[in-house]
């Protein structure tokens, strides 16, 4: 959830936050003595009656017995009891959550906390395992998955704590984990290694001119004004693109 106003009131901290997964916000007041610091914006779990959040000013997550105040909409409410949508607990095949959504694109700053310079580490798929075990206890939310990280003593490769910005990164990189992982050498490979510089550059400057006659080609039949003409053409192109195919054949297998 998202705190959206602070307010001090009577000995006590009076926080309004919006559910981002609901229409509703929740008010609900803690005791002042807590010492906690809460701010407009910041981003914070609730469990039945304990809200659980990262204190900056600490430096540690923090949980905190809280009392509700009610329920204040947002818009009007909808008619009917409301219910979680039917695919709300449902995991997809990485098991995930099916309606978790994240954040946008990672950036190299931030798989730089969970994806190393060894290909072969073994970090990126034990952070995986940790979230995927979380989905399937129930876990739902960023935040969910941001508690059990911290809660589990797992720190980011730079030695940091989870946030939910990291949380939405690395579960868009579950779902595209086929984009992190180099290609595993394969047949292709092999053949091309197999062949000398030298014969490589000579295939490719051989295959340059198969491109620029299969383009003047192409171009001479739009030009072409008879069946006759198009045909010869026609099978030219067809031997063009047939040598061109096996150039490609010889350099990559």
């Amino acid at each position: 959830m998202l705190i959206t106003e602070v307010k001090a009131r009577g000995g006590k901290v009076q926080l309004s936050a919006e559910f981002v997964e609901t229409i509703h916000q929740h008010r609900i007041t803690l005791l002042a003595d807590q010492g906690c610091h809460f701010y407009v914006g910041q981003f914070a779990s609730l469990r039945r009656d304990v809200l659980s959040f990262f204190d900056e000013i600490a430096g540690e997550r923090r949980d905190v017995g809280v009392t509700y105040e009610g329920m204040k909409p947002s818009q009007p409410e909808p008619r009917g009891p409301t219910r979680p949508p039917a695919n709300h607990h449902r995991l997809d095949a990485f098991g995930l959550p099916a309606a978790l959504k994240t954040e946008g694109i990672p950036g190299p700053d931030e798989r730089a906390h969970y994806i190393g310079r060894d290909p072969s580490s073994r970090y990126f798929e034990d952070v995986k395992e940790i979230i995927q075990s979380a989905a399937k206890k129930g876990a739902s939310y960023l935040a969910d998955f941001q508690i059990v990280l911290n809660d589990s003593n797992v720190r980011t490769l730079r030695s940091s704590k989870w946030t939910r910005e990291l949380v939405s990164a690395v579960i868009y990189d579950i779902r595209h984990e086929d984009m992190l992982r180099p290609h595993k050498p394969n047949r292709a490979g092999t053949v091309a290694a197999a062949v000398h510089q030298a014969d490589r550059e000579k295939i490719a400057k051989e295959l340059q001119g198969i491109e620029n006659r299969i383009a003047d080609l192409e171009a001479s039949w739009d030009a072409a004004s008879s069946g006759t003409q198009r045909q010869k053409i026609h099978d030219q192109l067809s031997a063009a693109r047939r040598r061109r195919t096996k150039l490609f054949g010889m350099l990559w297998g």
